[in-house]
């Protein structure tokens, strides 16, 4: 008992400083291409969390999302199967809501589209490029209503 006691104490404690984070984050308006919101978004789903903060502000990302991604990682990173398998969902979450979209020319994928497409062409393993094509369709799929 005092075991779990511990862990709830810990996760606690690094949840807290998360959030403390976040409205930190929040409020930066030097952040153009939203590389801080997109850092947090990326701690969350490495510990299998979602915040309020996080659900909010990736649903306002659009194209932003494959902006900072492109800015936070570096090439090797790309080439990296289990980091791509991360960022896949986060980026098609980014396109589930695109009337939440902020800026308008973020609802179009055009960066995301291009950027996925990369990282198809950095896939070795035809079960990543599978995936790959999948989020493309996804978001395309999201995003087509927005076009018209």
């Amino acid at each position: 008992m005092r075991k779990y006691n511990v862990l709830f104490f810990i996760f606690a404690i690094c949840f807290c400083t998360i959030g403390q984070s976040a409205q930190v984050n929040e409020q930066d308006d030097s952040d153009t291409y939203s590389i801080n919101t997109v850092k947090f978004l990326i701690k969350e789903r490495n510990l299998g969390l979602e915040s309020g903060f996080g659900s909010k502000s990736k649903h306002r990302l659009g194209d932003k999302i494959s902006i900072a991604l492109m800015k936070i990682f570096s090439e090797n990173d790309f080439r990296d199967t289990q980091k791509v398998k991360l960022l896949l969902p986060l980026i098609q979450s980014c396109f589930d809501y695109p009337g939440l979209i902020e800026v308008p020319e973020d609802k179009k994928p055009k960066v995301t589209l291009v950027f996925l497409s990369y990282l198809e062409s950095l896939a070795t393993d035809s079960l990543m490029k599978r995936e790959i094509n999948e989020t493309i369709n996804i978001v395309k799929e999201k995003t087509s209503a927005t076009k018209k």
